[in-house]
């Protein structure tokens, strides 16, 4: 299905050193871009056409029969500079040889069109839409005012019969072929970056605006319990008040370190310690009792901490203790905060691979945990539940960490695309003799059966035009196959599919396979 995307390939030019025809070369019959025929040509005009194809390389040794033949079932087709002469997803009916001017090539991306190749005078496009009867992968129209043979079907089967063209022409196309999977791989992986990048900032706003807004609050609860301790020791302390005041820093922090999980406050404490402060006559008793039992204080500890003060002190130790609680509270959060920060950085350094060599020791669920965190608005935007199946002791594997990041968040990615508004996504894996399996499941429509035999082929899509490289599914199996030996397949009905990876925990990742989104690794001909 590369037919139309790939460099330009010199060999399908005519030969330079022959002389160009006089003239323009006109098949037998010709007929403008609409289709209207204009009338056969005279024999001389089909001797100059004869010729001409007989310079082009992917022509070259078909008989003189055979090239009558081709002339005489073909047609010219005549562009204006920015017609179209293919569209990207049409099914492919015919192969066009430019006999003058430049195409240009390109593949939907978004609502764009992006330029992948240009196309000159002797070259072929539309030929792999016929060898493997598919759909177009690439739209094609003219740069300048352009001149076509349309070689149509039957007549490109007639023309597969001559020795030696057959080859010639599956030989070009895979060069094709595999020259736009190597680009579109790039593409996809640059992709895969940024909804990486884009889910990262999204996931990052949340910590980043809570330790701002902590920030802020902070600064306010620093001034409070400021302001309390001035009121403390302006207050005329007595010797044994004054040591219980300079005590109250390290009473009130064993005291929150000793306090139950935050937001197990017992509604009852509270009350108690509301009634308690209510009697001391705070400006807002409420938020004080809420902080102090945030911190882990009880109606009966309070009392006795507040024992030994005079009456007209006892406010200010509250109000001291009431700031202290926010800030060390404010604090948590800032920790708690920066924990989701950084926790956020090690995963995109774990998918990425930034800090070791490529090839190193995986931890699968660790690997897999960091793509649901990548993944993580995703999983909130569709409200999809996660079940974790975890084999325990599952053994560490040999492999490139980043490349099987990379086929966990396809397989997650795909997963949640299927489902749509929601689903459950169930993670499990199992431990075998020296190897290691990996399932991906989803509770969506599953795959259509007609799809099916061709699932892992590149380019093969079942999103619109444009929403996808058709390559997710073919990187994947490809990172798995030949970059780690393991095997990737699947089983689906309605309700049920399951991407089932399984890879050796040793030896089977090999540095000589090509990465899939190295230039040109898979092909000799790197895409433009």
């Amino acid at each position: 299905m590369a037919d139309e995307r790939t460099g330009t390939r010199e060999g399908l030019r005519p030969d330079p050193t022959t002389p160009d025809p006089v003239g323009a070369p006109e098949p037998a019959a010709a007929r403008d871009a609409t289709g209207a025929t204009t009338g056969a040509a005279d024999a001389a005009t089909r001797a100059r056409a004869l010729e001409y194809l007989s310079r082009v390389e992917l022509l070259r040794g078909v008989d003189d029969a055979s090239l009558a033949r081709l002339v005489r079932d073909s047609h010219e087709v005549a562009l204006e500079p920015g017609a179209w002469l293919l569209h990207e997803g049409d099914t492919g009916e015919a192969m066009y040889v430019i006999l003058d001017g430049e195409l240009d090539v390109s593949v939907k991306s978004g609502n764009v069109q992006e330029l992948v190749a240009r196309r000159a005078q002797g070259e072929v496009v539309g030929e792999l839409a016929l060898l493997g009867r598919t759909l177009r992968a690439a739209s094609v129209r003219a740069a300048t005012p352009a001149r076509l043979l349309e070689v149509d079907r039957a007549a490109f089967e007639d023309l597969l019969t001559c020795p030696g063209v057959a080859a010639t022409i599956y030989r070009t196309s895979l060069e094709r072929e595999h020259g736009l999977v190597a680009l579109l791989a790039r593409r996809e992986k640059l992709a895969a970056l940024g909804t990486m990048a884009a889910g990262l900032a999204h996931e990052l706003n949340n910590p980043a605006a809570a330790l701002r807004r902590t920030a802020l609050e902070l600064d306010a609860a620093h001034a409070r319990r400021d302001a309390a301790a001035v009121a403390l020791f302006g207050g005329g302390l007595a010797a044994g008040e004054l040591q219980r005041v300079l005590e109250l820093g390290d009473v009130a922090r064993r005291r929150f370190e000793a306090r139950a999980a935050p937001g197990a406050t017992d509604p009852e404490r509270e009350e108690a310690l509301l009634e308690a402060v209510e009697e001391l006559g705070l400006e807002s008793p409420w938020e004080a009792a809420a902080a102090l039992a945030d911190a882990g204080w009880a109606p009966t500890e309070l009392a006795g901490l507040l024992a030994p003060f005079r009456e007209a002190l006892r406010a200010p130790v509250v109000e001291w203790l009431d700031a202290d609680a926010a800030c060390r509270a404010l604090l948590r959060e800032m920790a708690a905060s920066s924990e989701a920060v950084s926790r956020l950085v090690g995963a995109v350094k774990e998918y990425s691979h930034l800090d070791r060599a490529p090839l190193a020791e995986v931890d699968v669920e660790a690997s897999l945990e960091n793509s649901l965190l990548i993944l993580g608005h995703r999983l909130r935007k569709t409200r999809t539940t996660v079940v974790r199946r975890y084999a325990q002791g599952l053994p560490r594997l040999e492999g490139f960490p980043s490349e099987l990041s990379q086929v966990w968040t396809n397989l997650i990615d795909n997963a949640l695309d299927a489902m749509g508004e929601g689903g459950t996504l169930t993670l499990s894996t199992h431990a075998g003799t020296g190897q290691v399996t990996v399932e991906v499941s989803d509770d969506g429509p599953g795959v259509p059966d007609e799809v099916k035999p061709r699932l892992f082929e590149p380019f093969l899509s079942t999103k619109g035009v444009g929403e996808g490289t058709g390559l997710g599914l073919y990187v994947a199996k490809e990172i798995v196959t030949q970059r780690h030996g393991g095997s990737l397949g699947f089983e689906s009905r309605p309700g049920a599919t399951t991407f089932r990876v399984t890879l050796p925990l040793r030896g089977g990742a090999r540095h000589d396979a090509p990465a899939t989104d190295a230039p040109g690794a898979a092909g000799s001909h790197g895409a433009p």
